[in-house]
């Protein structure tokens, strides 16, 4: 499988300026959207509740950045100690009852100033119907992804100050390649058409949300 990678950085860096910043990736998981974050930013530190996911991330050997066990809803740093806290593809798989709860944390942790960033997977596009119609990768995670967006835009300290799409591809060798990479558990007599249907090509849609911190009054 090759991934051709989205521009979320390319959206988000103009308006919150990254080149000084102290982020915090909430969802690190094997350092993938690290490498480019670490690039842009003074220092990364990368939080990831699978330990195994966060040792790879590790072994990327990223300079300026650090990876460190935890969840999203209990993050063990001091209050007001990042200029920035990014959601990479990861605050619909923290469970429904807590998602609010790892937002709040994220206002804990940002700066006063600073910004919180999410990137979440849209429910469009051949990538989201392969996820559906194949029980591929992630399965059906419609009802966490708007869980996710309400929590977002329902916060009563978050202010959403801006939104993009981004887009992320993924082209396939081979129906096997796409068996081995998204482990499909369904319909896989239909698999082959359906590819060939997107020349291999499967877009994933993202939303991206750049948001500041409502002041306590």
């Amino acid at each position: 499988m090759e991934r051709k990678e989205g521009k979320f950085l390319d959206f988000v860096e103009p308006i919150i300026g990254l080149g000084d910043a102290s982020v915090l990736e909430v969802g690190s998981g094997d350092g993938n959207s690290s490498v480019t974050i670490a690039r842009r930013c003074r220092e990364l530190v990368g939080v990831e509740p699978d330990e195994g996911r966060r040792i790879l991330a590790q072994e990327r050997g990223i300079i300026n950045a650090r990876f460190v066990s935890g969840s999203a809803d209990k993050l063990d740093f001091e209050d007001s100690c990042f200029d920035v806290v990014m959601f990479t593809l990861s605050l619909h798989h923290v469970p429904l009852y807590r998602m609010v709860h790892a937002i709040n944390e994220a206002v804990r942790v940002v700066k006063r100033e600073g910004f919180i960033v999410f990137v979440e997977p849209r429910t469009e596009g051949p990538f989201f119907e392969a996820e559906i119609r194949f029980a591929a990768c992630d399965g059906d995670e419609r009802a966490a992804k708007r869980a996710a967006q309400l929590a977002i835009i329902g916060h009563r300290r978050l202010i959403v100050i801006r939104e993009f799409r981004d887009e992320v591809c993924f082209r396939f060798d081979s129906t096997e390649d796409f068996i081995g990479t998204m482990h499909p558990r369904a319909n896989i007599e239909e698999l082959d058409l359906f590819l060939t249907r997107h020349e291999r090509m499967l877009r994933a849609e993202r939303w991206i949300g750049i948001c500041c911190v409502e002041k306590e009054r």
